[in-house]
Formats: structure tokens, sequence, C-alpha cells
């Protein structure tokens, strides 16, 4: 499930190194675990979305995240 503006969302337990980079995004490194993160936009392309969140810098893969 694609997740949209306004979701709430967890980063999952732990990301593949394709799942975390795939289209140039950002390491989920820059992130806390179990922490809910507000998604702030999404933008949706051919083979992935990215997915732009209010509380930190970055541009994050939607695969990596479950939505709370």
């Amino acid at each position: 499930m694609i997740p949209k503006k306004g979701d709430k969302v967890k980063l999952i337990s732990s990301p593949s190194d394709n799942q975390d980079r795939w289209g140039g995004n950002s390491s989920h490194w820059l992130l806390k675990p179990n922490i809910e993160y507000t998604v702030k936009n999404v933008d949706v392309r051919s083979w992935h979305t990215k997915v732009y969140l209010e509380e930190t810098e970055g541009i994050f893969n939607s695969v990596i995240f479950d939505i709370v």
C-alpha cells in the first residue's frame, strides 16, 4: 500500500539495500526505529514511490515503511 500525505509511517525492521537506496533515495540510517513519521508528500514513479517526511530531511523509498 502506498502512503499518502498525512499518513503516519514507521520504518520496517530491516530494509534491504535495494529497498533502501532504489532510485537514489536517502538511506534509512537517517531514520530512527520505532518512531512514527508523518508523510509530507509522495512522488509516485514508474518503479517506486518517493516519500518525504515532515520530521526529517531526505527522500525515502515507500517500501521501507509500514503505515501505522
